[in-house]
């Protein structure tokens, strides 16, 4: 009798410890499931801190994420008076990571962009300097840049990249394509 009553207690004790890993199982996919949600959203927006810390340009992005690919745009802006007043890049990014859109990458991007080439004027009696006019083109380029992209669990992303666009426009102008960003997937 007592070992019936003693085997008893061993098998509720065991069947109430299986059903606490149970739960514990269970509480943990629910978690990962809510972590995955937010870190395999399909969209991305990014800003630019490295243009605007060095350049005073403002560059705000956007990205539509695939499996190891994705394809996005960025419109920049001058906050400053340097000769550059936007451009618009569209890319297309191939990723090398484990995780959904992260890790290495490279990317074939084109570049439209406006800025004011040169001006000119003449000098008043005074000394001071008239401007006359400027000179404002519209340039297109081909590019190609590599960085890499870094993902936590709460769906933030960083990147860093860097490359080169060849613009054409009857010159050997190239358009440096640097970047720091910080964003949200979702």
């Amino acid at each position: 009798m007592k070992k019936t009553l003693l085997i008893a207690v061993f098998a509720l004790l065991a069947m109430s410890t299986h059903a606490q890993i149970i739960d514990k199982k269970e509480k943990k996919e629910t978690d990962s499931s809510q972590i995955d949600s937010k870190v395999s959203g399909k969209n991305e927006i990014t800003t630019n801190l490295f243009m605007l810390g060095f350049f005073s340009v403002a560059e705000l992005g956007y990205e539509r994420l695939f499996d190891n690919s994705s394809i996005g745009a960025t419109a920049a802006v001058n906050v400053d008076d340097i000769g550059f007043n936007f451009s618009f890049i569209s890319y297309y990014r191939v990723y090398f990571g484990r995780k959904k859109a992260s890790g290495f990458f490279i990317e074939g991007n084109a570049v439209f962009y406006n800025a004011e080439t040169s001006s000119w004027g003449t000098y008043n009696e005074k000394g001071a300097y008239i401007e006359l006019g400027r000179v404002i083109e519209n340039q297109f380029g081909f590019g190609v840049a590599a960085g890499g992209k870094f993902l936590n669990k709460n769906g933030f992303v960083g990147e860093l990249f860097g490359g080169v666009v060849k613009l054409f426009n009857g010159s050997d102008k190239y358009y440096p394509r640097i970047g720091i960003t910080l964003g949200k997937r979702f």
